[in-house]
């Protein structure tokens, strides 16, 4: 699972090019990427292109704070625990999430020494998780 918000799509997206462009790689991609607006999407056009090259390996959830456009479809909200619980039914421990994104997303993810994060709570354990 790769879950990126903002510019942090970047390495996200190096992440994604790396592994389905090998192709002895047979790594299943799930991506959640967060971002304020839809204008904010990065690598939109590139990361819709490696799902019809993908289908079966890669899938992608845009979610949205603030909805600026009138007909958006995109799920509006921010990462939540909620949403992670619905993407991330697959996750055992086997699986590996990649974060990059601003602190406040960092720390509401993996937490802090004050208090524990979503993907804690989600049953993701420490080693199983990569911070950018």
């Amino acid at each position: 699972y790769l879950i990126a918000g903002g510019a942090g799509i970047t390495p996200i997206y190096q992440l994604i090019q790396g592994i389905l462009n090998n192709p002895n790689d047979k790594t299943k991609i799930n991506l959640v990427f967060g971002v304020n607006t839809e204008q904010d999407l990065l690598l939109k056009d590139e990361l819709e292109q490696y799902k019809r090259r993908f289908p079966d390996r890669f899938d992608y959830l845009y979610t949205v704070s603030r909805r600026t456009e009138e007909n958006s479809t995109l799920r509006q909200g921010r990462v939540t625990e909620e949403l992670l619980r619905d993407v991330m039914q697959g996750c055992d421990e086997k699986c590996k999430v990649f974060v990059c994104g601003p602190p406040g997303m960092e720390e509401a993810l993996l937490g802090s020494w004050r208090a524990s994060g979503i993907l804690e709570r989600l049953g993701v354990r420490k080693d199983q998780v990569y911070k950018f």
